[in-house]
């Protein structure tokens, strides 16, 4: 590797030898997936749910899990697993006890998901809610991604690469001066 090699060329590499596809393969993959199952699972439930006896249940922390929250939390580790047999997934709707023996086999790399994240928002009918996943190799971060099906925005990134809405970079506007200022009255 040389020295003027970019970071975001070498995140690049690192996250294509992990997953055997190039990064915009991989963001292409993912959110063709993400896409088709919010629709099929998520969207025709959304804001459709009444009660315990409507699909909606608290779980032992108190938090809403919907009937959606499963099925599309099942439909995603059956795809990300037909691709990537090798790397397992923490949903967040697997048992606590299912979740830490997960975490304590995995050695190298592991998806880290939440098939609605927003659940309380979308069992309410408020449209604020998204699908996220990241990849977690080696005790790092390396890729993230989420969808918001009711915008149809997928924002995504990949360890020392660029932020992007829908596949835009988006900008920082960190050095802008005054815009919190801006803000108040």
């Amino acid at each position: 590797m040389e020295k003027t090699e970019k970071p975001q060329n070498i995140a690049s590499a690192a996250l294509t030898r992990l997953l055997g596809l190039p990064v915009e393969a991989v963001r292409q993959t993912l959110l063709g997936r993400i896409q088709v199952l919010n629709q099929e699972i998520v969207l025709p439930c959304f804001g459709k749910f009444s009660g315990e006896n409507g699909g909606v249940r608290k779980k032992p922390d108190m938090s809403l899990i919907t009937d959606a929250d499963t099925q599309m939390q099942d439909a995603l580790i059956e795809s990300l697993h037909a691709s990537w047999p090798s790397i397992p997934v923490l949903g967040e709707e697997l048992p606590r006890k299912e979740q830490q023996a997960l975490l304590s086999a995995c050695d190298k790399a592991v998806w880290v998901l939440d098939p609605i994240d927003g659940t309380s928002n979308f069992a309410a009918g408020i449209p604020y809610f998204c699908t996220s996943l990241a990849l977690v190799a080696d005790g790092r971060v390396v890729m993230g991604m989420v969808y918001d099906p009711n915008r149809d925005e997928c924002f995504f990134a990949c360890e020392n690469g660029p932020a992007t809405l829908n596949n835009q970079l988006l900008q920082s506007e960190r050095d802008a001066p005054g815009v919190l200022a801006d803000c108040m009255g």
